[in-house]
């Protein structure tokens, strides 16, 4: 998935959780915040990503270690950065927007005939059985159907 498509997705994936559990506007705002930014966070692992190319060396680096599609796109960093977040109750919004993001960087990978190592450190790829093409009419089309069901969702969740 592009990573303009895993922020529609993100954005998008945020605003159903908010209305999931009936966020306030203003926290449902900040929740989708951190889910566009738990979306392109996986692709840590890839030097010439978003985030790849803010913070070089540390994306270089595991690039070098793990490889792209590698750790950072499997269950475990998931556990891993669910771990961190559940213990900062600080920022609860924070957090579930971080992980619910990151869930849609995944799950929008998976979607791909690449797909990803879903248990890492085991190196197979899982992919849905009818895979979309990265960049594609479907990948657009699906990511247009998140977003307008987020908007739909919060929108009845906070104003009706």
């Amino acid at each position: 998935m592009l990573a303009k498509t895993h922020v529609i997705f993100g954005a998008g994936s945020a605003l159903v959780g908010s209305a999931v559990i009936h966020l306030p506007l203003s926290s449902s705002l900040l929740m989708v915040s951190a889910g566009v930014i738990g979306s392109l966070l996986p692709d840590i692992d890839h030097p010439g990503s978003t985030f790849g190319r803010k913070i070089w060396p540390v994306s270089l680096i595991i690039s070098k270690v793990f490889g792209h599609r590698g750790i950072t796109h499997s269950l475990l960093a998931v556990a891993g950065l669910a771990f961190l977040l559940v213990s900062n109750h600080q920022l609860p919004t924070v957090g579930i927007g971080l992980i619910v993001g990151y869930l849609s960087h995944l799950l929008g990978d998976f979607i791909t005939p690449h797909g990803i190592p879903l248990f890492w450190p085991a190196r197979k790829c899982y992919h849905i059985s009818r895979p979309i093409k990265t960049g594609g009419f479907g990948e657009n089309v699906l990511a247009t159907v998140v977003l307008i069901a987020g908007v739909f969702l919060a929108w009845n969740s906070t104003f009706v």
